[in-house]
C-alpha cells in the first residue's frame, strides 16, 4: 500500500537494520522516539506531544501517496 514511501520502502539497503514503518510504529517514532525495532532514535530527533487525532492525521498524511492535482 505504501511501498513507494521513503518511510516504508527498503530500509536494509540504506544501512537501517529495522523493518519498515507502518502506522503504529510511525506513531511510536513520533511520540516516543523509537524505530520499529524498538531502538531509540538519535537524541536530536524531536519527540512530539499531540492529541491522538493530530498524530493519527499526521501519520496518515506522511504515509499516503500524494498525487499532483495540477
Amino acid at each position: 500500500m505504501y511501498e513507494n514511501s521513503p518511510l516504508t520502502g527498503d530500509h536494509e539497503s540504506d544501512g537501517h537494520s529495522h523493518t519498515v514503518y507502518d502506522k503504529p510504529s510511525l506513531k511510536r517514532a513520533i511520540i516516543e522516539g523509537v524505530n520499529p525495532a524498538g531502538e531509540n532514535l538519535n537524541d536530536l530527533m524531536p519527540r512530539w506531544q499531540m492529541s491522538d487525532k493530530d498524530v493519527n492525521d499526521l501519520v496518515q498524511f506522511l504515509l499516503e501517496e500524494h498525487q499532483d492535482e495540477h
